[in-house]
């Protein structure tokens, strides 16, 4: 009986840290091979007050993922309500497309807020949701910095010979580490978390940029300014004064970028069938900070 009771112990000890080691390695090498390229798409779309490039790499598999990413009228739209549509879904000729849009000026410092409708506890096990800000930097074009918010649970469940491997988080919020291109990134700060949607499909969440901090804030219902609002999580990155800076300054060139994608270890979302989400993007400036 006791050596069944540690074997027991055992086997779910092992699950845990490959749980863990799974996760931990999935974050850490998701975005290594952004293409940063302005130019290698076919649409220029009107979105939240200002222009959109709709990448489109359908003979190429590019990162994240890698994919397939279509710009089609059909597969990347705006809807009447102003909220901009990704899909992920095949296209004539079999192949599984995912979504990415990238904002055409930079970002500044502020609030940037992003309202998503979509029941993200739900998501396909295969597919990511990134709403995330990446240095695309015309006078250094090796430079590189990131700061995300994603949604997957990064193909978990995942069945072993030991057992089921669980998702215990499903949102994430990341600081990278300035790299340079042909350099693996290295994550500074993860935050991890569960969003449960026991009712309702809409969440808001928010990225606060000051010149020595990131607010992460994510929320059930669209509503800014309602008090009795329900907060799903919320983290604070500072720069520490003895050190070099690590939040990306203004002058860094960051980008708006807005993806909906299939996870790189699968070839195609876990349940055949298309997928969708719904994004309003807002920028409220912050004067005294």
């Amino acid at each position: 009986m006791k050596r069944m009771k540690n074997l027991i112990i055992f086997t779910f000890s092992l699950l845990f840290i490959l749980s863990f080691l799974i996760n931990k390695d999935i974050i850490a090498n998701h975005s290594t091979s952004i293409k940063p390229n302005f130019y290698d798409a076919s649409r220029i779309i009107e979105f939240s007050d200002q222009k959109w490039l709709v990448e489109s790499y359908m003979d190429e598999k590019v990162y994240p993922g890698p994919n397939y990413f279509s710009s089609s009228e059909d597969h990347v739209w705006i809807d009447q309500r102003g909220f901009l549509t990704l899909n992920i879904q095949q296209n004539p000729s079999g192949k599984w497309m995912s979504s990415s849009v990238k904002s055409l000026k930079p970002a500044q410092y502020g609030i940037h807020r992003f309202r998503v409708i979509g029941n993200i506890e739900k998501m396909d096990k295969n597919t990511v949701l990134g709403l995330f800000m990446y240095r695309i930097d015309p006078n250094f074009p090796d430079k590189r910095a990131e700061v995300d918010i994603e949604f997957s649970t990064w193909g978990l469940p995942y069945e072993t010979n030991e057992g089921t491997i669980k998702a215990k988080t499903n949102g994430h919020y990341t600081l990278w580490n300035p790299w340079n291109d042909g350099e693996t990134p290295k994550p500074h700060s993860v935050e991890s978390f569960w969003v449960r949607m026991p009712r309702g499909t809409h969440t808001m969440h928010e990225i606060i940029w000051t010149e020595n901090k990131i607010e992460f804030n994510s929320y059930h219902g669209h509503a800014v300014n309602n008090p009795n609002r329900v907060v799903i999580n919320q983290f604070t990155i500072v720069n520490d004064e003895n050190k070099d800076p690590i939040i990306p300054h203004e002058n860094d060139n960051m980008h708006i970028m807005l993806n909906f994608w299939i996870h790189g270890y699968n070839s195609a979302p876990y349940e055949d069938n298309n997928h969708q989400m719904k994004i309003k993007y807002e920028f409220e400036p912050i004067y005294d900070f």
